[in-house]
């Protein structure tokens, strides 16, 4: 699965000096969080008791959307239903989006749509 964000100006975030992590860290040693933002669809993060996943971002960031790409080989696996928070410190969190209703992931390509933050 690959986690995809856009800043304020509809450009996609680089990923490349985010930091992902499980609290949990009860994924399975090669699919760990930092697979969600590798850059590579074909890896996967996976959580056995569905924890969160945390990214952080070397600098602040205002982000106006989302997306993600799922694994193609576990469907059951998808997100349906997830709550996007962001913190400038770590404490004090924000609601940015909230999906309560089951979401639909497309069967062939696993790319959800865009989500606004």
């Amino acid at each position: 699965a690959e986690m995809m964000f856009l800043d304020e100006h509809g450009e996609r975030v680089n990923m490349s000096h985010a930091i992902a992590s499980d609290p949990a860290a009860d994924s399975p040693m090669i699919w760990g969080a930092t697979s969600a933002i590798d850059g590579l669809n074909e890896t996967k993060w996976f959580s056995y008791s569905m924890s969160a996943l945390q990214i952080r971002f070397p600098s602040d960031l205002i982000l106006t959307s989302f997306s993600f790409t799922t694994a193609v080989n576990y469907s059951s696996f998808s997100p349906v239903e997830w709550t996007l928070y962001m913190s400038k410190d770590g404490i004090d969190w924000e609601i940015l989006q909230d999906q309560k209703t089951p979401c639909e992931m497309p069967v062939t390509s696993r790319k959800s749509q865009w989500f606004p933050t």
